[in-house]
């Protein structure tokens, strides 16, 4: 009996410690999508594969690695050290490839197709021989909370395949038990 209660204490234990850092639904993605005015009736492509969690951190920190270089008017108001470093060894060690699914995102008229074949030939004939058929690229990281989840960070790009686009870390705040748009930062690196 006496093990009976112990595996019964234990096993609950055990449970709660493997739980994921990472959210159940992506509600705070389709907020921020709503946004941004997508057109839920044009075909978009979505990179099948979500963008490594080193980038939006890289793009949080302004810099990569844990350590803080970049001048603080470089980096968003929400920025604090410590909550950073945190946040920073909760999820930059995690190299698991996830992948978006088409469930993810119901509203959207969105195709995937995984980053190896978007850089492709075969991409190219599907997708890019007829000009009027030129779609747009969407790459997003996985939702990350901040600051004892008061905040969430993921990265969004959006652009086509040949001209460019412009990565952002999307940074929302949670108000009412609900994430909301807050505010962005730019890719230091193309500014």
């Amino acid at each position: 009996m006496k093990k009976i209660k112990k595996i019964l204490f234990i096993a609950p234990l055990f449970m709660l410690s493997c739980a994921s850092p990472y959210l159940k639904n992506y509600e705070s993605i389709l907020t921020f999508l709503e946004t941004q005015k997508l057109d839920k009736h044009k075909i978009y492509v979505l990179q099948k594969d979500k963008i490594s969690n080193t980038e939006p951190l890289r793009l949080f920190n302004g810099n990569d690695g844990l350590d803080h270089y970049t001048p603080k008017n470089r980096t968003h108001d929400t920025f604090h050290s410590k909550h950073w470093k945190k946040m920073y060894t909760t999820y930059a060690n995690d190299t698991i490839i996830k992948y978006w699914k088409k469930a993810d995102f119901k509203e959207y008229n969105f195709t995937l197709e995984n980053s190896k074949i978007l850089y492709s030939r075969v991409y190219y004939e599907n997708y890019l021989n007829n000009l009027e058929s030129a779609y747009q690229i969407i790459k997003l990281s996985e939702p990350l909370y901040y600051w004892n989840k008061k905040y969430l960070l993921f990265s969004y790009d959006i652009g086509y395949l040949y001209s460019g686009s412009n990565t952002k870390v999307i940074i929302m705040k949670k108000e009412k038990n609900k994430y909301v748009f807050y505010g962005y930062l730019n890719d230091y690196i193309h500014n």
